[in-house]
């Protein structure tokens, strides 16, 4: 039996953005698992509507994986995309070949753009510093103390 795992750097994009994946080829038989190497793989990017989008052939190197990237059509439908694996110039019934199917989201979205400081955890954490100078600790206490809840300009929480 020979499968994929498909792996992506997010699991939500912007239209136009690049996706990166790497894809991983196992083989096992009997109680033995193996990396299925230097054979091709087409990595397949389908849209909402389970339409291919764009297909990638890439070789597998002595790891038994591959490594790509695809940009998300700027004009495209927002929703669940997929990625798709399967192998090339081989039987892949023969082999007992199960592709993965990986799913992500493509989202017109805004990261948040505001920040909330609470002065009693700056001072807590400032007691954790050891052997910090001052302006080093005020960064370390203030950096752990930090979460995205308003923007200094317009603050949620006050």
């Amino acid at each position: 039996m020979v499968k994929s795992f498909i792996f992506t750097d997010r699991s939500i994009y912007r239209p136009g953005q690049t996706i990166y994946f790497k894809a991983i080829v196992i083989k096992k038989q009997d109680n033995k698992s193996e990396v299925f190497k230097n054979e091709y793989v087409e990595v397949i990017l389908k849209d909402v509507n389970n339409q291919e989008v764009k297909k990638v052939d890439l070789k597998l190197n002595e790891f038994g994986s591959v490594a790509g990237e695809f940009i998300i059509p700027n004009n495209g439908l927002t929703g669940e995309y997929s990625i798709t694996s399967k192998l090339q110039n081989t039987n892949s019934e023969e082999l007992g070949f199960t592709f993965d199917k990986y799913f992500f989201s493509v989202e017109e979205y805004k990261r948040p753009k505001f920040e909330t400081k609470f002065n009693d955890c700056v001072e807590r954490a400032k007691n954790r510093c050891d052997d910090l100078n001052e302006n080093q600790c005020l960064v370390f206490a203030e950096s752990r103390c930090e979460t995205f809840l308003g923007t200094v300009e317009n603050p949620i929480v006050k």
